[in-house]
């Protein structure tokens, strides 16, 4: 019965943002009316998630994901540093229909208290470590609201999101007094012309109180992959107490105290030095080896993580004090809620025949229920909070003769780090081995022992001296005298449980450095071919070649006339699309057929996309002059016949030029004497000169005495078609 009231107390969920004034009033008198009730049954009580039975895993709705719209979204809280999506509260499209405005709530904020323990409170974003979708984002350095870059886990370097993105930061406090981090008041982010009127924030009455917050523009750009908001990953980080760090104690005093999105209880019916004195044991420092080697030290506990708001509070207190090994108890003496930090301590009570009433019961852990294994997942900083894990056995030696592997998992939902994930974890695996639970009843000054106390039990029937239990739960009781007095229950103590042992800091494996699928490439210029002009149906093709990055499920042809094109130049000429699987081949030739356009010069250049992003355009290939029906090829020299009068001997005649034009070029040549003749008949002749595949050629004679030699040169003109054309001269070479 008392434990049942007592959970109760904490057992609502937490006030969401929205309901804030009204849930504070009924959940502050809920938990006082319980926590007084509770008074007539249990002096001191530890809610406990060691040394009872273990709450169920609970499920995480999302809170570091980027939550949809919906009325029973509750906003989380972040504690020390920690990566999470956003809240969507207010959406508002443009009128031009080409720009969305999302406000995203991304974290509740504390505020100081009125007893002076939470007295510095500082929320503040890393956007160094925001992401975009699976990509670091980078902001302009002289606009710092708008994106300019992504860059995947590849190191590749996405340019197309810059003037699409922008992201504005807020801070505000629980007055409404709104901080304008990198950019323009929301007021006039919100309140722009291209907004309609009946839709745009006034600079009043939306001030977000006590949230931090964030307006994010999106330009529609199909381009840019901006035809919807992917997810977005915030680094905030959340202090108390102007220390850099969130500590335990001063955490769990706000949770429970806070009236937006904690518990409400009343600020004097938390113990506020107990809360100090768990700040105070986290601080202490322990000693581990580095992942490199060596030997490091760091704070014992430290909080880092995301909070559900939406949860109960008992299970939010209880992902709190599970990250310090503490445990929650309630003292009806003072009315008072405070954490218990399972520590070493000194024994404060001694119990043995001489007040100890009655008998003592004891139980032992079943031996099928003992753990010897323990799998503990924890949101990693080294990878964006995503879970990573660490397991531990039980040594061999202390293991029972055939034990059953019995693995314990578990979720630190707040602590970030290995080091104290492994400390934390070993904490727990040592601690299940004590498997001693007694109960026995006492005079009622034994009333004065407190939940979380370590006392001795001396029994000559268990063999007991002086042997150690850690007090959980003390209850007035009626003894068999009819007198009123005082029940005790207990679990073993060790000392050897608080041990630091050896700890190794954690190793991550490598990532996988893959590249985004939103990420492509500059795409090679595409290149022209097989012309065919003179065809029934004019056509010539063009190829371009498959990125080697990122997925390719359509390649698109663009086309212009324009030497130097803009944008709205370029003109769609067709796309492709895989023929039997979900994805080009990367790297592989694509060619696109039987393209057909009227008589023009052309550029071309190719686009690669998928289904979530597009590549920009390629490189611009080479010019095509393309002429369809074959316009007449002509070969035109630059002189006519050549003649030429010398004295015997060699000499160099002359030369000759052929011009080509019409067709399709290129144009290749062949230069030849088609005849040759002298009157004497002797041995006498010309003869061509230089390269004859070239569009120039030399012509040289011989003449050995008064003779006369002459013949024709011809040249054939052919075109890329294959279209050819002769031109001729004559040759005249003259001794008289």
């Amino acid at each position: 019965m008392p434990a049942t009231l007592i959970l109760e107390a904490l057992g609502y969920a937490a006030a969401g943002s929205a309901a804030a004034a009204t849930a504070a009033t009924v959940i502050s008198a809920s938990a006082y009316a319980a926590a007084a009730f509770a008074i007539n049954f249990a002096a001191s009580y530890v809610l406990t998630r060691i040394f009872g039975a273990q709450p169920p895993n609970q499920s995480d709705p999302g809170v570091r994901q980027q939550i949809p719209p919906n009325s029973t979204n509750s906003i989380p809280v972040v504690y020390g540093d920690a990566w999470l999506g956003g809240t969507f509260v207010d959406a508002v499209l443009s009128t031009d229909q080409k720009t969305m405005y999302y406000v995203l709530a991304i974290s509740n904020i504390a505020k100081p208290d009125a007893s002076g323990l939470i007295t510095s409170v500082q929320f503040s974003y890393n956007t160094s470590q925001f992401y975009y979708g699976d990509r670091l984002v980078t902001f302009d350095g002289t606009d710092p609201t708008k994106v300019i870059s992504l860059t995947d886990g590849a190191g590749n370097v996405d340019t197309k999101i810059s003037g699409n993105l922008y992201i504005n930061l807020y801070t505000s406090t629980a007055a409404g007094v709104i901080t304008n981090i990198n950019g323009s008041s929301p007021s006039t982010v919100m309140g722009g012309a291209d907004i309609d009127a009946s839709l745009r924030w006034p600079a009043t009455n939306r001030q977000m109180n006590g949230l931090a917050f964030a307006i994010v523009k999106l330009i529609y750009n199909r381009d840019a992959g901006t035809t919807s908001l992917s997810p977005i990953t915030f680094k905030c980080s959340h202090y108390l107490n102007g220390a850099g760090v969130a500590k335990p104690g001063d955490v769990l005093y706000d949770y429970l105290t806070n009236t937006v999105y904690g518990g409400a209880v009343p600020l004097a019916n938390v113990n506020s030095t107990q809360c100090t004195a768990l700040n105070t044991y986290s601080d202490a420092t322990i000693t581990y080896t580095p992942s490199g080697g060596g030997s490091a030290t760091q704070a014992r506990y430290r909080i880092n993580g995301v909070l559900n708001t939406g949860e109960t509070v008992l299970n939010n207190v209880d992902k709190i004090l599970t990250s310090c090994d503490s445990w929650l108890a309630y003292q009806a003496s003072t009315g008072q809620w405070s954490p218990v930090v399972n520590k070493a301590e000194s024994s404060s009570f001694s119990f043995d025949d001489s007040n100890v009433i009655g008998e003592i019961r004891v139980s032992v852990t079943d031996l099928a229920s003992s753990i010897n294994q323990i799998e503990v997942s924890f949101p990693f900083k080294s990878n964006k909070d995503q879970p990573e894990y660490v397991y531990l056995e039980t040594p061999s030696g202390l293991l029972y003769p055939n034990e059953p592997v019995n693995k314990y998992s578990a979720t630190f939902d707040l602590v970030n780090d290995s080091v104290q994930a492994t400390y934390l974890a070993n904490r727990v695996l040592k601690q299940a081995r004590e498997d001693l639970i007694v109960t026995f009843s006492t005079a009622y000054p034994g009333i004065q022992v407190n939940a979380g106390d370590v006392i001795s039990i001396t029994n000559a029937d268990y063999g007991w001296s002086s042997k150690l239990f850690r007090v959980t739960k003390v209850q007035e009781t009626s003894l068999p005298d009819g007198n009123l007095g005082a029940r005790i229950e207990c679990a073993e103590y060790n000392v050897d449980v608080y041990s630091d042992g050896s700890i190794t800091q954690f190793t991550p494996a490598a990532n996988s450095s893959l590249s985004s699928a939103y990420y492509f490439p500059t795409l090679a210029a595409p290149t022209t071919g097989d012309l065919s002009p003179s065809a029934n149906v004019p056509t010539f093709s063009v190829t371009t070649v498959v990125p080697t990055t990122a997925r390719t499920t359509a390649l698109t042809l663009y086309y212009t006339t324009a030497t130097s094109p803009t944008d709205s130049d370029w003109k769609t000429y067709s796309s492709q699309y895989p023929a039997s699987s979900t994805a080009f081949t990367p790297g592989a030739s694509i060619k696109f057929t039987d393209v057909s356009l009227p008589a023009g010069t052309y550029y071309f250049a190719i686009k690669a996309e998928n289904e979530q992003a597009n590549s920009k355009l390629s490189t611009t290939s080479s010019s095509l002059t393309w002429t369809p029906g074959g316009s007449t090829l002509t070969a035109t020299l630059n002189a006519g016949a050549l003649t030429f009068i010398t004295t015997t001997g060699t000499h160099v005649a002359g030369s000759r030029t052929v011009t080509a034009s019409g067709g399709t070029s290129p144009y290749s040549y062949a230069w030849s004497i088609l005849s040759q003749y002298n009157d004497n008949n002797n041995s006498d002749y010309f003869y061509l000169t230089g390269t004859l595949t070239s569009n120039t050629v030399g012509v040289s004679c011989y003449i050995s005495s008064i003779n006369t030699v002459y013949g024709t040169v011809v040249v054939t003109v052919t075109d890329s078609t294959g279209k050819s054309v002769d031109a001729s001269f004559l040759v005249t070479c003259v001794v008289p």
